[in-house]
């Protein structure tokens, strides 16, 4: 099966992935600050053209939407910083079948783009909350 062949709803769920984490990243603020946005934004945006071949269709349906599913899914989960996570998480779970349907070297290469994604918006999340704590660079810590 292809990430052509999905259902509409599967496609929705997988495509929100990238979101999910997005805003899983954030966490401790309720909402995504505007570094934050632009930064999980723009990775989506390189991926479109770095992704292994397999996963660029999937890439730039997301860079599509990415806007607007991130304010939709941003007002939909929980506030409360426990409760957004454990439904994410909830949500990012149930992606798992979807992948199955595609096969293991999509599910591979998806698990290892999903965790460069996360990986990259982190950091982005952590510098800037360093700069707000430690506005000064720390060697060690800034890094």
């Amino acid at each position: 099966m292809t990430f052509r062949e999905l259902t509409a709803e599967e496609k929705q769920k997988l495509e929100s992935a990238p979101v999910l984490i997005s805003l899983l990243v954030s966490g401790a603020d309720p909402e995504m600050n505007e570094k934050e946005k632009k930064e999980a934004l723009h990775f989506s945006h390189i991926k479109t053209f770095t992704a292994d071949p397999l996963l660029r269709e999937f890439y730039r349906d997301v860079e599509k939407g990415f806007e607007e599913r991130t304010a939709e899914l941003d007002r939909e989960l929980p506030k409360e910083r426990k409760e957004r996570e454990e439904e994410i998480k909830k949500r990012l779970a149930s992606i798992e079948p979807i992948l199955e349907k595609l096969g293991k070297t999509y599910t591979i290469l998806m698990h290892q783009s999903l965790n460069s994604y996360y990986e990259h918006v982190s950091k982005a999340h952590r510098t800037v909350v360093e700069s707000f704590l430690v506005p000064i660079y720390i060697k060690g810590f800034s890094d």
